[in-house]
């Protein structure tokens, strides 16, 4: 009976929009809210990144340097060893390890939107590194170069490691294989040589007497 009537109730205020209309409209709905977060987080973030890194510099140059390195090194190459899982078969895996990779990259953004941004909040956070954490953008810039080649090395290394465990996998069966012919064919004359004995009929003729 309610099928009924919200079928009536369909067929009165017109034909439901297809699957594909409401994702576009969700999916529209969804980029405004991420604009909308993007703007607070411009006006917050970058200001906020710089006093934290002016805290920890001091107005060092050698020390802003050596944290630029650290975090620019350390959040480049872990979010890009874990993005090679996004491979995984399953999609919910998939946008698991991609969130991850962001999220785990995050001081590294903090640290892009104080360099590039353009509103107020980036020009201070730019203002008040150059103050008090002097040399840690440049040295963010070369930690970043630091941690892509790192990754990458170590990427390629696991790959070929696990290609050369395939390889010696694979020739190990193919040994045991050819093993296991060789022996079946040492045993076939064996096996011939006592099917002849067991075929042969027993000589009796030494037994019968002569007159």
């Amino acid at each position: 009976m309610a099928e009924e009537m919200a079928r009536q109730g369909d067929d009165a205020y017109g034909v439901q929009p297809s699957p594909w209309v409401r994702r576009v409209v969700l999916l529209l709905v969804l980029v405004a809210l991420g604009y909308l977060a993007y703007l607070i987080a411009a006006e917050f973030f970058p200001r906020w990144w710089a006093e934290q890194i002016a805290g920890l510099v001091g107005g060092s140059t050698a020390t802003g340097v050596l944290w630029g390195l650290f975090l620019g090194a350390v959040f480049t190459a872990v979010p890009l060893l874990v993005l090679p899982l996004v491979l995984r078969p399953r999609w919910p895996v998939r946008i698991a390890v991609v969130v991850a990779a962001v999220v785990l990259a995050a001081p590294n953004w903090l640290t892009l939107s104080v360099a590039v941004g353009g509103n107020d909040s980036a020009r201070d956070g730019r203002a008040l590194l150059a103050q008090d954490g002097p040399g840690f953008l440049t040295g963010s810039w070369i930690g970043a170069l630091i941690g892509v080649v790192l990754s990458v090395a170590l990427i390629s290394w696991r790959v070929g490691a696990k290609r050369r465990r395939a390889r010696m996998r694979h020739l190990q069966e193919d040994l045991a294989s050819r093993e296991e012919v060789d022996r079946l064919r040492r045993s076939e004359p064996e096996r011939g040589v006592a099917k002849t004995h067991r075929d042969t009929p027993p000589d009796d003729s030494g037994g019968a007497s002569v007159r």
